[in-house]
């Protein structure tokens, strides 16, 4: 029960992180709660990931090291047999997933775009930190491969 407690605290920091470092919100109210859900819930249906008239689209230098970290992170991860190491992983990638909301510079589409890019590890994470051990490999498994797209869609 605690590792769910812990993800719903952390997707919901996150959520509100992210919304905080690219949108200036207003003061906390229900209205504000439903926007931040509202994007939360378009974002996760519109992960429709583009490039800009065939050119990659240009990321922020702290956008692109923390990406950078994260892939660094999974290369250099070698506990693949322990769920608790996973969950370690989980807690280093979410940290770095904050740091790029909260460093966030990019506007328009690009911005757009790196929110389509990153809303979709949510859910790697989730699964990476679940406590299954065959549900963790899968999902890292899965970001590995994600995180190779980066360089894709973003310079």
């Amino acid at each position: 029960m605690k590792t769910k407690n812990f993800v719903l605290v952390s997707f919901l920091t996150l959520t509100l992180l992210s919304a905080v470092a690219c949108e200036n919100i207003p003061k906390d109210n229900d209205e504000t709660k439903t926007e931040i859900k509202v994007e939360q819930t378009e974002h996760e249906e519109e992960s429709n990931l583009e490039l800009n008239d065939g050119k990659r689209w240009k990321a922020n230098p702290e956008t692109t090291q923390g990406v950078d970290n994260m892939i660094q992170l999974v290369k250099s991860f070698t506990d693949k047999e322990d769920t608790v190491a996973y969950k370690t992983l989980t807690d280093s990638l979410e940290s770095e997933f904050t740091a790029i909301f909260q460093k966030c510079t990019m506007k328009g589409e690009a911005h757009n775009q790196l929110h389509n890019f990153l809303f979709p590890m949510k859910s790697i994470f989730k699964r990476l930190s679940s406590g299954e051990l065959k549900e963790s490999k899968l999902a890292f498994d899965e970001l590995e491969e994600y995180l190779k797209n980066y360089t894709n869609y973003f310079e």
